[in-house]
């Protein structure tokens, strides 16, 4: 497979199966909480397989998971295309989980899904109770207004290279608040670090997190990555999972996570 970990890179630690499946399902249901809540989401479902087009038109957002290897991944991938046009989705990702890589690789190939990156899955083994110190100057709120969810889309949308929206409403509107969890960090009164959190069946997740190009270094991604957890934690999540970006591998690392599983991804462009 032409996408594998580089040499070097850190492997997968083995995990109990089924830790290893609600880690799974969180990753899932971040993807689901969009599509339930936004007008435009669609989600289908069958044995191995789950669709989901967010209303968001991201491809991170309009996924097609494989959690078990199927009979027919051609099949199974043609349906995925048909899926997503019906949704009016033209960007999208196919992510194949451990186990399934082999049987996804040459259909998706054959489809015309170019070979992507292969995203680190990290678990934390135990959330800690209380978060450490802030950096100095940072302040982190939550994003419970639509004035500070606004904030906190602006913010990410430039921390992930792109530009602030003027209308966050339109794709990442105040009403997903009333799934996930949405963090600002500031400093100075200006928004520098964002991050989004999630419970679910005991387990706690984070993504959306980043921080502006020029105040990075300083500690600002890793204290609102804490703050997503810890709330998790009093929700009654114990374990924390993330899928990790290269810039935040290392981070997450220093944090105690640890690589669990490794996605490989195809795109449609």
């Amino acid at each position: 497979m032409t996408s594998r970990p580089k040499s070097g890179e850190s492997q997968p630690e083995s995990i109990p199966p089924e830790l290893m499946q609600r880690c799974h399902e969180s990753l899932f249901e971040s993807q689901r909480g969009f599509a339930r809540i936004l007008p435009n989401g669609r989600i289908e479902e069958e044995p191995g397989v789950l669709r989901v087009a967010g209303g968001i038109p991201l491809p991170g957002f309009n996924t097609v998971f494989i959690s078990q290897p199927p009979s027919d991944a051609a099949e199974v991938i043609g349906r995925s295309a048909a899926f997503m046009a019906r949704a009016g989705v033209s960007a999208w990702r196919l992510v194949a989980l451990p186990g399934t890589e082999a049987v996804v690789e040459a259909a998706a190939r054959s489809a015309g899904l170019r070979p992507g990156k292969v995203v680190p899955g990290m678990i934390l083994a135990r959330i800690p109770a209380r978060p450490p110190a802030l950096p100095p100057k940072l302040r982190i709120r939550r994003a419970t207004t639509p004035a500070l969810w606004a904030a906190m889309v602006k913010a990410g949308s430039v921390g992930f290279g792109g530009e602030a929206p003027e209308d966050t409403e339109i794709h990442f509107p105040f009403r997903l608040a009333t799934v996930f969890r949405g963090y600002v960090g500031f400093v100075g009164g200006v928004p520098v670090a964002t991050s989004v959190g999630l419970s679910h069946r005991g387990i706690g997740s984070a993504f959306f997190v980043t921080t502006l190009p020029d105040s990075r270094g300083q500690g600002f991604g890793t204290a609102v990555t804490w703050q997503a957890f810890v709330d998790a934690g009093k929700d009654g999540c114990r374990v924390g999972y993330l899928q990790a970006t290269e810039l935040g591998g290392p981070v997450y690392t220093r944090m105690g996570f640890r690589t669990a599983a490794a996605y490989p991804e195809w795109c449609t462009s």
